[in-house]
């Protein structure tokens, strides 16, 4: 993949909009492109976590165990809260089709949150779009399990 390419990609993606042209190519020239098979687990529940990852094309299963918590696609990233936190993964990431991600190693990452605190602000905004859907899912699944139960009363 071409550094220009990297850039418009990196542009795409809501956590590197607002960065100077000048700074995606320079994140351009260290991001790692990597394929990634169908069924590959890319990480497991409970590795360190080490890298971000943005897709570039695919689908991704974010999961714990049997339970899909989520799918992401091209434009979308996955892996920053344990490199934010320090915490072991608290999900398991699978191709669900062939992929194309590009990975920013914690070393990366840190330096890049140094020089830009508008990642910080993507970050947040996707973290916080992300807790709502979670929030709006235990609504329905609540509002689900009080219907089942007052229609076997």
């Amino acid at each position: 993949m071409l550094i220009i390419e990297k850039v418009f990609l990196l542009k795409s993606v809501d956590l590197f909009a607002e960065l100077s042209e000048e700074r995606l190519v320079s994140i351009a020239e260290v991001i790692q492109e990597e394929f990634i098979n169908k069924g590959h687990e890319i990480f497991h529940k409970g590795d360190k976590g080490d890298n971000l990852y943005l897709i570039k094309e695919g689908l991704i299963s974010i999961h714990d165990g049997d339970n899909e918590l989520t799918r992401l696609t091209s434009e979308e990233f996955f892996g920053e809260m344990s490199l934010l936190s320090s915490e072991k993964r608290t999900a398991s990431a699978t191709a669900i089709e062939d992929s194309i991600l590009l990975t920013l190693n914690q070393w990366q990452f840190y330096e890049l949150l140094e020089t830009d605190v508008s990642i910080l602000k993507g970050i947040i905004q996707t973290l916080c779009t992300r807790l709502i859907k979670q929030n709006q899912l235990i609504i329905q699944l609540k509002n689900s399990i009080n219907n089942q139960c007052n229609y076997e009363d």
